[in-house]
């Protein structure tokens, strides 16, 4: 029986202490010691052998480097790149030692990870165009009575000679069969699309089994001649085609057998060479797994796919705060409610990134009309329109990522997808966020964080990216094993326990969840009770009925009550008039907004600070 993970990990640590009487051993020490090698080695701890006196006498800044330098943190890397997309695996292993199936299905997690051990570059996790990974052969589903009896290689070849002996019958059916009279043949071809493809009946990872066979390629055209049958199409000759391409691909798939194929490294895992099969479809990491979890329909406009852009790239949840003004800048379009465009102002232009790609992400952009994931279909001229005018002649498409909508020169307008992923290569938002979670992957999801120690994660990180991508994410994870955050045994996880060097608390201490928010954008204004309005954002108290709050006297020089005060501030970020809204006609990070936001409510509804 599996322990869990903790349990395992204790049990690991006791052996340790155990395993060398008589040696001097600070608990602490190899607690951190065990807990690092799991974060930064592929889950695994020390292995029996391995001298943990040795290694704690180099000092923990050497564990580190040795540690990331370790061809198993391409394995942290690849684990962290799953969560950061939105696909956490609990292990990205299975018992047997290959990768779990689900890898194969993120090529751009798997590519990013892989740099680490190729010297390659990280921000791969930004490319459209993708290799197509592929994993051990698996054993083919079952299919008939007796089949779960059967060798998986002896089952696989049974299903590959049916699958050619099924379209061998449609190729004869077709070959007597007049060219007006297609139904028939496209009955038989769809009862054998749905029997052998759509269902992935061999089993494959990576989305061979139905997207590359099926959805896109050698299968597409007969496929789409039976959905438009005014068109012509030679069904014989096509099914000949199909019959060639499949014997080709099954060749392929020889060299992938379990005793064949095992990798033992992310950097071992293949990319299978399509090339002989001449297909026009570009493989992209826009697989059938995100296609499923990002389907668009007709009264959809992409928001569902930009939502997931902004949450898993940007670390924007989109949490609704309404402080745009729709009349300005929305005028009659749709979302223009000020309940709705507080969200929208920024969900629409990432939307637009996304008008040309409908039905499992494909691109229509050279079609006429555009097919959505609910099966419906409009002019692609019409739908496009949604997304016109731009906010300037500069710019044609409202398509973009909005920091303001006062000032536009500080916005990122685009046309297309290329343009979006290039943008993320580069974008100091993205960065953050991915400092961000990779400190919640190494140490906690609800560890709270100082925001100012995460601006100073991402600063360091921009800074390391001069010795190249791979080099500065192992030093942004080296530094967050260093924190305290991550070596504090049971430390609190609603304290900030990491600040940047240097920090000192003010008076009191602000609640360090918003005390880098009110530096960055309220203490030039607020940072005093001796200036107008009496606030003092850059000091913590304790009041006399044991509440806690900002320093703030009325015009009588009277204490404000903390409850009236973050009422007052509550009003002001959430304002929908710019005269009244705060801080006053000035920019203010949309996510930073969002947090204070929460944070005021937490403190009024009496949640945790």
């Amino acid at each position: 029986m599996r322990l869990p993970n903790w349990a395992a990990f204790s049990l690991g640590v006791a052996l340790l202490l155990s395993a060398a009487p008589g040696r001097a051993t600070d608990w602490t020490d190899q607690w951190w010691l065990q807990k690092a090698s799991r974060a930064l080695r592929g889950g695994e701890g020390l292995k029996p052998g391995e001298d943990s006196q040795a290694l704690l006498a180099l000092g923990r800044e050497k564990v580190v480097e040795q540690f990331v330098a370790d061809p198993r943190f391409a394995d942290t890397i690849l684990g962290f790149n799953m969560a950061f997309l939105g696909f956490r695996l609990d292990r990205i292993k299975k018992e047997n030692g290959n990768y779990e199936d689900l890898v194969y299905e993120l090529p751009q997690a798997v590519a990013s990870a892989a740099s680490v051990l190729t010297g390659g570059d990280y921000f791969d996790l930004f490319n459209i165009p993708q290799h197509h990974y592929i994993g051990p052969l698996l054993k083919p589903r079952k299919m008939e009575s007796g089949d779960e009896k059967l060798d998986p290689a002896v089952l696989r070849r049974k299903v590959t000679r049916n699958i050619q002996a099924d379209l061998r019958r449609i190729l004869a059916l077709a070959q007597s069969t007049p060219p007006e009279r297609t139904v028939e043949i496209c009955t038989e071809l769809g009862n054998h699309a749905f029997k052998y493809i759509f269902s992935n009946v061999l089993n494959l990872t990576g989305g061979f089994g139905n997207t590359v066979m099926g959805d896109k390629n050698w299968y597409g055209q007969a496929r789409d001649a039976c959905n438009r049958p005014a068109e012509k199409y030679d069904f014989a000759s096509g099914l000949q085609k199909i019959i060639a391409q499949n014997e080709l691909f099954f060749t392929m798939l020889a060299n992938l057998e379990p005793g064949l194929y095992h990798p033992g490294t992310v950097a071992d895992i293949r990319a299978l060479d399509l090339s002989p099969l001449k297909l026009e479809y570009e493989h992209t990491q826009f697989t059938r797994t995100v296609q499923r979890t990002l389907p668009n329909s007709s009264t959809n406009f992409d928001r569902k796919r930009a939502a997931y852009v902004l949450k898993r790239y940007f670390c924007d949840d989109l949490t609704p705060v309404n402080v745009e003004n729709p009349d300005v800048h929305a005028g009659d379009k749709h979302a223009s409610n000020p309940s709705c465009f507080a969200c929208h102002y920024k969900l629409d232009p990432m939307a637009g990134f996304f008008r040309n790609y409908g039905f499992n992400f494909n691109n229509y952009s050279d079609s006429k009309n555009i097919r959505f994931d609910d099966r419906s279909r409009m002019p692609l001229a019409d739908y496009v329109k949604n997304w016109q005018p731009g906010p300037d002649g500069a710019h044609p498409w409202n398509v973009g990522f909005i920091r303001s909508t006062q000032k536009i020169s500080r916005n990122f307008y685009g046309n297309d997808l290329p343009d979006l992923y290039r943008f993320l290569k580069t974008a100091p938002e993205v960065r953050r966020c991915l400092v961000k979670r990779l400190f919640e992957y190494l140490v906690a999801d609800n560890q709270l964080v100082d925001g100012d120690y995460l601006d100073y994660l991402s600063d360091e990180f921009r800074d390391n990216l001069r010795l190249g991508s791979v080099a500065a994410v192992k030093k942004a994870a080296a530094r967050i094993v260093l924190s305290r955050a991550f070596s504090t045994p049971n430390g609190s996880t609603e304290k900030c326990l990491d600040h940047r060097p240097g920090h000192e608390d003010g008076t009191g201490g602000t609640p360090c969840r918003v005390a880098s928010i009110l530096n960055h954008s309220c203490v030039t204004c607020h940072g005093s009770t001796d200036q107008y309005p009496g606030l003092d954002l850059s000091h913590w108290m304790v009041f006399s009925d044991g509440t806690s709050g900002f320093p703030h006297l009325d015009d009588e020089q009277k204490m404000v009550p903390a409850k009236k005060t973050f009422e007052q501030m509550l009003a002001r970020i959430t304002s929908g008039d710019p005269g009244f809204r705060m801080p006053y006609k000035r920019d203010m990070p949309s996510t930073e907004r969002q947090e204070l936001y929460l944070w005021l409510n937490s403190r009024l509804g009496g949640g945790s600070p």
